[in-house]
């Protein structure tokens, strides 16, 4: 079935669809899309979910208890991932309208549809559709390090949670065999392992469903 997000794409537009630069996704003539906001490092925010929101003596993100299993642990990261990514987009939506006031584009305007016909500009919400970019930065790492998590805590029972959050700390100085296998001898994404590539999908999966659920100020 046609799902076009949840209806907020026409359907004879929503194959229209086209990158407008590197990874920016747009509709041509009736899209206005807001590009180069926002890079995630999605593995920080593992990183964070890891140590409680504290990142280099910093708390920055929310605190959950710590996983007993591979599924709390997904679990923690991704309430992290999806307080994370609402922080930006709360923030940006709070400078969106100083931008418009104050660096307006009329000859992008000028151009869309929809803007000279409700005299608004694209900034301002003119544009047929107006997209907004949170882009994934580090994902296969991510995937990759879900893996090793899994890997070493849960299935191997190499060490503890407590002990790998320890070497993470000291940058593996003490930890060096593990760190060695977790590099060397934990299948990787792209692989052609099923279970990584997996875990890689649920990671994608629920990024865009994240992402999807924000929505721009106007």
């Amino acid at each position: 079935a046609f799902d076009s997000y949840g209806g907020d794409f026409d359907k004879k537009d929503y194959w229209e669809i086209s990158e407008i630069g590197c990874v920016e996704n747009g509709i041509a003539e009736k899209c206005y899309v807001d590009p180069m906001n926002c890079f995630l490092n999605v593995p920080k925010v593992l990183l964070l979910s890891l140590f409680k929101g504290v990142v280099n003596g910093r708390k920055i993100g929310e605190a959950y208890p710590t996983p007993q299993t591979y599924e709390e642990l997904e679990e923690n990261f991704y309430k992290e991932l999806k307080y994370i990514i609402h922080m930006y987009c709360s923030e940006t939506n709070r400078a969106n309208p100083f931008y418009a006031d104050y660096f307006f584009r009329p000859l992008i305007s000028a151009m869309v549809e929809g803007c000279i016909e409700k005299a608004t500009p694209v900034d301002q919400g003119g544009s047929v559709y107006w997209n907004k970019s949170v882009n994934c930065t580090g994902f296969a790492t991510a995937a990759n390090c879900l893996a090793a998590l899994k890997y070493a805590i849960y299935d191997k029972k190499l060490v503890t949670y407590d002990e790998l959050c320890t070497a993470l700390l000291n940058n593996w100085k003490g930890s060096e065999e593990l760190q060695f296998t977790l590099k060397n001898k934990v299948e990787k994404y792209g692989n052609g392992c099923a279970e990584v590539d997996e875990i890689a999908k649920h990671l994608e999966e629920k990024y865009s469903e994240i992402v999807r659920g924000e929505k721009t100020y106007i």
